[in-house]
């Protein structure tokens, strides 16, 4: 299995879900900036069921650790798998 870094030291994540992961991130990343920046209160949850939950997992870590600097990370939902 190949294993993709993540920004936390001794952290990875499987290329695939990292893969899927970051294209997400990269298609809603200026939407979801602009929102935040024009709404001070906005706080993003991601929300996700089995392979979906591990992306938002993923996706909610990344955010987190400053992927979409300003974005507030608010709960993380995931159920199944």
């Amino acid at each position: 299995m190949n294993v993709t870094p993540l920004p936390l030291p001794a952290v990875g994540a499987h290329d695939g879900m990292t893969h899927v992961t970051e294209n997400i991130l990269d298609d809603i990343a200026d939407t979801v900036l602009a929102f935040a920046n024009n709404n001070p209160d906005y706080t993003l949850h991601f929300n996700g069921h089995s392979l979906g939950g591990g992306v938002c997992a993923l996706a909610s870590y990344l955010v987190k650790e400053g992927l979409l600097s300003g974005v507030k990370v608010g709960r993380l939902w995931r159920a199944g798998g």
